[in-house]
């Protein structure tokens, strides 16, 4: 069965989708020409910064360039614990600096924009669920709580 990603289109009318196949592809929009295709897994959506797209695959963050597809960062970014879990990605947030992303064990990682090699994890939340965005202020939803971050 195929699956994909969905579909993320930036403001130069360039279409971004990846498959479950193990391709992701940057399209014209007006064309429909591939511009290019390179084999990164994810059907998740992308986020996309002024050069970069990032998205996730279970504990994995990539970024690759948006203009040509290079990988820039393929990172497995996980919590080792006492039950031997697994981690997997939730959330992912661009900011002005930092490249955020939320797994499912109520961790936060940060991602350092002009050096992508740089990263910080947090506790954010024992029983994370969500987050909201609202007036500039992120806000984390837990099972049984909303905290301003």
């Amino acid at each position: 069965m195929f699956k994909s990603s969905p579909i993320t289109v930036d403001r130069k009318g360039n279409i971004f989708v990846s498959t479950n196949y193990g391709h992701t592809y940057a399209i014209d929009i007006k064309s429909g020409f591939i511009k290019w295709s390179v084999p990164i897994y994810s059907t998740n959506r992308f986020a996309i910064t002024g050069k970069y797209l990032v998205n996730t695959w279970k504990n994995r963050v990539f970024i690759m360039n948006k203009s040509d597809g290079k990988l820039l960062l393929n990172k497995k970014l996980e919590i080792i614990d006492k039950k031997n879990s697994k981690n997997f990605f939730k959330e992912l947030i661009i900011g002005n600096k930092w490249i955020y992303l939320f797994d499912n064990k109520g961790f936060k990682f940060s991602l350092d924009k002009s050096n992508l090699s740089k990263y910080s994890k947090t506790r954010v939340s024992k029983n994370y669920e969500s987050l909201i965005i609202y007036n500039n202020n992120l806000f984390i939803n837990t099972k049984n709580s909303i905290l301003k971050f």
